[in-house]
């Protein structure tokens, strides 16, 4: 019997308040048990955003290292945005290093780990989610959806 399971903890991820400080990081652990292989893929479904829709947009990291829905690449603190990045054993190599980031995808989902043959164990793979306001930006709470779907490969 074939089958897939994805385990999301926690499945809601809270960034604090976004205060004058105004950047937050917070982990959250990704299981799949599969019998075949499997694709693993995100979209942020709403824009990082307050009740009042003062908005974060995606990061797109550091001006000199740019980053893309499918390049990581390195973002320290200074440029403001919303970004992930992901460890474990069937990664893409541009997350290495572990201040690199991307970008939520926003139009389309985007396949973010692919794995062709199934796991003996289940894949553990940690996602790191990053909020930094600008500057100028308003505090306060802010709220985004992310979709993470994964899909068995038949």
């Amino acid at each position: 019997e074939d089958y897939i399971q994805l385990t999301l903890e926690p499945g809601i991820i809270t960034l604090s308040e976004l205060n004058a400080a105004g950047r937050d990081q917070q982990d959250s652990k990704i299981e799949i048990i599969s019998t075949r292989g499997y694709q693993l893929s995100m979209k942020q479904l709403t824009p990082l955003q307050t009740i009042h829709g003062d908005e974060i947009s995606v990061t797109s990291c550091d001006s000199r290292t740019r980053c893309t829905i499918n390049q990581a690449n390195i973002w320290d603190n200074s440029t403001s945005g919303l970004g992930y990045h992901l460890t474990g054993q069937h990664i893409s190599r541009d997350w290495r290093q572990e201040n690199s980031f991307r970008p939520f995808p926003t139009a389309s989902n985007i396949t973010v780990v692919k794995r062709m043959t199934p796991p003996a164990d289940p894949d553990n793979i940690f996602m790191s989610i990053k909020a930094i306001k600008p500057s100028d930006g308003a505090e306060g709470n802010y709220q985004s959806t992310i979709e993470v779907i994964a899909i068995s490969d038949l």
